[in-house]
């Protein structure tokens, strides 16, 4: 035994470790323009610059220092020269990386920077005997053995995750142009064009095979997927749709590596170009920090300021802001973020509502008392609610397509509709920004309009599984349109339900499309936001169908209602008149 220990620290005292951390550039310094220049190193770790060029301001060219992910970075500028698994930067994993990790764990050598990028390959930040398993597996072939890069993304990462919604005949499918399932997925995705107008006129492709960072910037695909990076997806590309898979799990840190350096190598369909140990994070994405929104250059800034939560209780209020216009209002984008808590937030107006019941301006109006009894004067108020935006997510920035606006008369003002939930000992407050980005109507060519299909007939038996399914015929009632309105293009659809709710489905009725599923949620809290480009386009004779199943828990039966531990079966969306 004594003899394998001096061998194993002979082993490792004979090893040279080549140190090379990147300069530190000056984030600030290559001009105030927004493109993505890249991933480069500043202080003790690897940050993303924005500029105009590679440039700093002395003149210099240091295009050399910027990458284009933050693996790469890492793998560059910290002190080691080589793969994950490679310790002592031999460029090959074998014996001798086995031993310098029982080492490590036995702690008769110092673990360095070097050996805590390169040995922790299950990224749980400890290096042990997981690490040890890990590294025999990869010196053995692992389970990936003799599978391409593309292979194993293709296998392994779209088939569980994306391939049930892209086969043929699906509405999916059809609405994105696009097939994964294994046998056409590579001829699918390389090089083509994109079926979303705004991607195709930014000059994407869903895959790009020109490598580097410049195949990074012009796929498609990579925008849809990278979850991480959501506030530039959403604030750089509002009409690019939705995240995928839509409405979550979203791909996790290592998938989502793993695919970036099979892009950034040029997208093959054969050979080895990323690491698989990257599939070993399965670090999931989480919602971002609630943070205060800058006001829009062109719109009008709503704050809700902080209000406060009841304890073990939930708390909905309205809020009245006026407009301060004599012109009709055209919104083009709305971007909300909500400090945590929130069930809901929606913006309303209000259609003719008599001047009795208008609701005074800038005052909280609670829909029930801390008791839980209700203020009916709130529900003949929200007889003249008219819908203009809302969500569930504690951030949303969605923008309708190009040349659609919703129009608001400045008859009345935006009445805020917030739901907070506090089901605890502790106290906490509310805060809402919303931002209502507005555009000339001179760039108007349609105007967007709003239904809202509400089943209101629930009842849910205590400690029973209900599916309850309603469906809608297409006519003039499902919005503010002319009677001989023969079809509408739906460029929207998002659902809402409460906590009971284990899956909502809408499927198409009638038409080619008929039995067609074209949307499903299966989180009552974060609903998915389905844009649709090109339109979903319902004519007479075809509707939509909501199949919604419901898990009550309870002890007691539950039917329609406003509170969380109520329910609801209701279908927005949004769509413009042909």
């Amino acid at each position: 035994m004594q003899i394998k220990k001096i061998l194993i620290l002979k082993l490792f005292f004979t090893l040279n470790l080549i140190a090379h951390e990147c300069p530190s550039i000056i984030p600030n310094d290559y001009g105030d323009c927004e493109m993505v220049l890249g991933w480069s190193w500043f202080g003790d770790n690897c940050i993303i610059i924005s500029g105009c060029n590679t440039y700093d301001s002395y003149g210099n060219d240091n295009s050399h220092l910027f990458y284009s992910t933050e693996y790469i970075c890492l793998q560059e500028c910290t002190i080691h020269n080589s793969n994950y698994g490679d310790l002592n930067d031999d460029e090959n994993i074998d014996v001798v990386d086995v031993v310098i990790i029982v080492n490590l764990i036995l702690q008769t050598i110092n673990l360095t920077d070097h050996y805590q990028w390169a040995g922790d390959l299950n990224f749980d930040y400890t290096i042990d005997i997981l690490d040890v398993i890990s590294t025999v597996d990869l010196i053995l072939g692992g389970a990936f053995n003799g599978m391409s890069s593309w292979d194993i993304i293709r296998e392994e990462i779209f088939n569980p995750n994306c391939t049930s919604c892209h086969i043929n005949g699906s509405f999916y499918a059809e609405q994105s142009n696009l097939i994964l399932t294994p046998d056409i997925a590579y001829e699918e995705l390389i090089n083509t064009i994109p079926n979303n107008s705004s991607a195709y006129e930014d000059d994407l492709v869903l895959v790009s095979n020109e490598g580097g960072l410049l195949g990074l910037q012009r796929s498609y695909l990579w925008e849809k997927l990278d979850v991480w990076n959501q506030e530039h997806y959403f604030s750089e590309h509002p009409n690019y749709g939705s995240l995928m898979p839509m409405g979550g799990p979203f791909l996790n840190r290592g998938q989502l590596d793993f695919i970036e350096q099979w892009i950034y190598a040029g997208a093959p369909d054969s050979g080895t170009v990323a690491d698989i140990i990257l599939l070993n994070d399965n670090t999931m994405w989480t919602e971002p920090e609630f943070t205060p929104l800058e006001p829009p250059e062109n719109g009008i800034q709503i704050h809700l300021e902080p209000f406060y939560i009841w304890e073990n209780n939930e708390r909905e209020i309205f809020y009245y802001t006026p407009l301060d216009t004599s012109n009709d209002i055209y919104i083009k984008q709305i971007e909300i973020s909500m400090a945590p808590g929130s069930h809901h937030f929606i913006l309303y107006t209000f259609d003719n509502i008599p001047n009795t019941y208008l609701p005074n301006a800038f005052e909280l109006r609670d829909l029930h008392n801390q008791n839980g009894d209700y203020n009916n004067s709130q529900f003949i108020t929200m007889n003249f609610h008219q819908f203009i935006a809302g969500t569930q997510l504690p951030y949303t920035n969605y923008a309708m397509p190009d040349g659609v606006a919703l129009r608001m008369s400045n008859d009345y003002g935006f009445d805020i509709n917030s739901h907070y939930l506090n089901y605890s000992d502790s106290s906490y407050y509310g805060e809402v920004y919303a931002n209502i980005h507005l555009v000339d109507p001179n760039q108007v060519e349609h105007i967007a309009d709003i239904f809202q299909l509400n089943n209101q007939d629930l009842y849910l038996p205590a400690g029973e599984i209900t599916t309850i399914e309603s469906s809608y015929m297409f006519n003039s009632n499902w919005g503010n349109m002319p009677n001989n309105t023969e079809s509408i293009s739906i460029f929207q659809l998002f659902s809402h339900a409460h906590e009971l709710m284990v899956r909502f489905d809408v499927e198409y009725v009638g038409g080619e499309l008929d039995g067609q599923l074209i949307y499903t949620a299966l989180d009552w809290e974060h609903p998915p936001i389905l844009e649709l480009d090109p339109p979903l386009v319902i004519s007479n004779g075809e509707g939509l169908k909501l199949i919604v199943t419901y898990n009550n828990f309870r002890d007691q039966d539950v039917e329609y209602g406003f509170f969380s531990t109520d329910e609801m079966m209701i279908l927005f969306g949004h769509f413009y008149t042909n």
